[in-house]
């Protein structure tokens, strides 16, 4: 899924199991590894009573390979508006992982 989706918010397209495919909404700040659960768009029980189960989609992300010099651009900015924010959080995590070994 492109990044942009996971971080703005988006719609995907997804295959069923029958064919078809269904639109799903990417709230924004999905975190790759994530699992959404579709219902009813899974497999037919064995006994074939009841309902369908759930199909679960893992949400993957597509890292761009081939940025043209303006995306490059517009992501050296981006890094450089959250460095702050990374920092912090890497200091935090440090200070976590010290406090253990106290």
């Amino acid at each position: 899924m492109p990044v942009h989706k996971l971080v703005l918010d988006g719609t995907q397209r997804i295959p069923t199991l029958d064919g078809g495919e269904v639109q799903i909404k990417i709230a924004a700040g999905t975190q790759a590894g994530s699992i959404l659960r579709l219902r009813e768009q899974g497999l037919y029980p064995l006994n074939k009573r009841g309902d369908r189960g759930s199909l679960y989609v893992n949400i993957g992300v597509e890292i761009p390979k081939d940025l043209s010099r303006e995306e490059k651009e517009l992501y050296q900015k981006l890094a450089e508006l959250r460095h702050d924010k990374e920092t912090a959080q890497e200091e935090s995590f440090l200070e976590k992982m010290k406090n253990l070994f106290k």
